[in-house]
């Protein structure tokens, strides 16, 4: 698996958020997607054109010192999805399921990324179309991050230590839990889910 991903500035799906305030009942944005604080939890819009596996219905995290279980509640997740599908460019991220971390509390904008990026991802091969459970196909990964302005690149060198992963057909939910050093109840989180042929979503502004 990637040790090390790197990813340009100009390719990220990341949209630009500002920090909610001190106050932890309250989550807002600019634009795009909210971004919470570490512990909180959000519902969001259902989205009628995409597919069940990327529309996040509700966000849901929580914190056992610098243990972060980060949950997405989904529309729908089949019993099977579809990997190494037609249209996929060889060793793109074909699912990608990310909570974007910052320690300090500040925002996460395209140019200035979080700290961490807590993942799950599939990475098209060369290979025969197949389907798998989706909890077979993905491998969850705790990133640091590193901006290099001068190459307009952004690399996610891999942490060591084990990251749960949980996916419920019962609940449509996709659980992940990581020690993140130094979160806490003041560290911010952004929710993203893509489908690369499909679409992406967020807890949007909209959300609750």
């Amino acid at each position: 698996m990637l040790k090390t991903a790197v990813i340009t500035l100009f390719a990220l799906f990341l949209s630009a958020c500002v920090p909610i305030p001190r106050e932890p009942s309250q989550a807002v944005c600019r634009e795009g997607f909210v971004v919470m604080r570490a512990g909180q939890s959000a519902h969001d819009p259902v989205v009628s054109d995409l597919p069940g596996h990327v529309d996040i219905v509700r966000a849901e995290t929580s914190l056992d010192g610098e243990t972060l279980t980060a949950a997405f509640h989904f529309k729908d997740i089949p019993e099977k999805m579809g990997i190494n599908r037609e249209g996929m460019p060889f060793s793109t991220f074909e699912y990608f399921y990310t909570v974007n971390i910052n320690i300090d509390g500040g925002p996460i904008y395209q140019s200035n990324l979080s700290d961490y990026t807590l993942g799950a991802y599939h990475q098209a091969r060369n290979m025969a179309p197949a389907s798998e459970p989706l909890q077979n196909i993905l491998h969850a990964v705790l990133w640091k991050n590193r901006v290099s302005r001068d190459e307009i690149t952004v690399y996610f060198d891999e942490m060591p230590g084990h990251v749960g992963l949980e996916v419920s057909h019962l609940n449509d939910t996709l659980t992940m839990t990581a020690h993140v050093p130094g979160i806490n109840q003041d560290s911010t989180v952004l929710f993203l889910a893509e489908d690369y042929l499909s679409g992406m979503d967020g807890v949007s502004c909209e959300a609750d």
